[in-house]
């Protein structure tokens, strides 16, 4: 009956993690279309990776801002 009880828990849990990644995941889709990404996420994906396809970006990743400047 505990391991019932236990993966009841995990289940629980894994269930609210997911709820937390939607809506962060819905939240950051949103902001993209805001910034001019017509279908959010996948436009900018496909925007990222024409961008290295073509060399306009270099993959060191030294050009990314980091949130803490």
């Amino acid at each position: 009956m505990e391991n019932v009880e236990n993966s009841r828990a995990r289940i629980a849990s894994l269930e609210s993690q997911l709820d937390l990644l939607l809506t962060e995941r819905s939240h950051l889709n949103d902001l993209l279309i805001e910034c001019g990404f017509l279908e959010g996420i996948p436009t900018l994906m496909k925007t990222m990776q024409d961008l290295l396809k073509n060399g306009e970006l270099g993959s060191s990743g030294d050009w990314i801002a980091s949130s803490d400047q």
